[in-house]
């Protein structure tokens, strides 16, 4: 993630929190990164777009104030292609606050309810977070689970140890 993301993200949560909205805003802000496409960021780069324009389509489109006031300044800074970005450091920001950790399972097939509830819980007492699991399935993977939280990656999966296994070998 972009460190100057992280900035609005840290500079958003920070108005949300003395507004008591942090929730309010995460929906708000999600579902406008949700609606815009690639002709909405085009548009709002194109050199021939006059700033009272963009900022135009801005006030039409984005309801709640405290959303539209960053999108006038990523709009002044040329920057309107963070959103994205700056929505994903901002519920980092919200999960860090309410110790909660998302993290990413790939395995070969689904994970069963059993096979998740325990990881869960291996993962609550190792970490002494709420953990949420997201299970998707890599049929490149030949056998066991690769794990990705926290921009950290516990690769404990067959590949991985034939790839070490090949490495080592060709020393």
């Amino acid at each position: 993630m972009d460190y100057i993301a992280f900035q609005y993200a840290e500079a958003l949560f920070q108005l949300a929190t003395e507004k008591d909205n942090i929730d309010e805003i995460l929906t708000d802000f999600r579902e406008l990164v949700d609606v815009l496409d690639q002709d909405f960021y085009m548009f709002m780069e194109h050199p021939n777009m006059k700033r009272v324009q963009k900022q135009s389509l801005i006030k039409r489109i984005v309801k709640p104030l405290l959303i539209q006031h960053l999108c006038f300044v990523f709009v002044d800074n040329h920057r309107i292609n963070l959103l994205p970005d700056v929505l994903e450091a901002y519920v980092g920001l919200i999960n860090l606050q309410e110790r909660v950790m998302d993290v990413d399972v790939y395995s070969k097939k689904p994970l069963s309810e059993k096979e998740m509830n325990g990881l869960v819980v291996s993962l609550e007492k190792r970490f002494s977070n709420t953990v949420r699991l997201h299970n998707t399935v890599d049929d490149r993977i030949i056998g066991g689970v690769r794990l990705e939280y926290n921009g950290a990656i516990l690769d404990d999966t067959v590949n991985h140890y034939f790839k070490a296994l090949q490495t080592r070998l060709t020393k």
